[in-house]
């Protein structure tokens, strides 16, 4: 991985796959994988011309570089973070599902459809931080309808107030990694707006 990474990232500014590399990193990869060794390195260490998303920021960079720091400049690194990611969304949809139904049944059979109909959406790009965004905005919708579910009550404050950070948390992680991610966030607002009144 390593040798393919060097032959990836070109001195001049190009990008120049050959055949063992494109096996290992996409292009977008590749451009998260230098980002990661700029920020490993302190320095800017590589670059080159890329096509792909530019929203994400140094927050999604900074996430990624743990475990490429531990265990190298591997796919398998670079991947890990979206992976957890991934197990995490669907953990979080299966709690919303069941907090909306009251159903685990229901609950499971729609993780096992974000599970499956994922896979089409997400190899390929497992090396940057979309899912990771995707993951932050559910806990904040899951933790914020708990708020307009359960309210605050006087016996239990603690977590009525823990459903809100919670919520604002994951909220804030989601647009500090896509500015984008403002607009389903506005949605995690509006269901704040309606707790706030139930709550009245």
């Amino acid at each position: 991985a390593q040798e393919s990474f060097a032959r990836f990232m070109m001195e001049d500014g190009t990008i120049a796959l050959s055949n063992e590399a494109k096996d290992n990193f996409t292009q977008e990869e590749g451009y998260y994988m230098s980002a990661v060794q700029n920020v490993l390195s302190g320095k800017d260490k590589y670059d080159a011309t890329y096509t792909m998303d530019g929203n994400f920021n140094y927050l999604a960079t900074v996430l990624m570089t743990p475990s490429v720091a531990l265990l190298g400049n591997s796919v398998f690194a670079l991947r890990l973070p979206a992976f957890v990611a991934t197990c995490l969304l669907i953990a979080f949809a299966f709690l919303l599902v069941k907090e909306l139904t009251k159903r685990e049944d229901l609950a499971f059979y729609f993780s096992l459809v974000l599970m499956v109909g994922g896979l089409a959406t997400t190899v390929g790009r497992l090396g940057a931080p979309y899912v990771m965004v995707a993951s932050a905005i559910v806990a904040s919708a899951y933790f914020m309808y708990r708020f307009f579910a359960h309210g605050i009550s006087n016996k239990d404050m603690l977590g009525g107030a823990m459903n809100i950070f919670a919520s604002g948390l994951f909220a804030a992680v989601a647009v500090a990694m896509d500015v984008t991610a403002v607009l389903p966030v506005a949605g995690v607002a509006v269901i704040y707006a309606f707790a706030l009144r139930k709550q009245k």
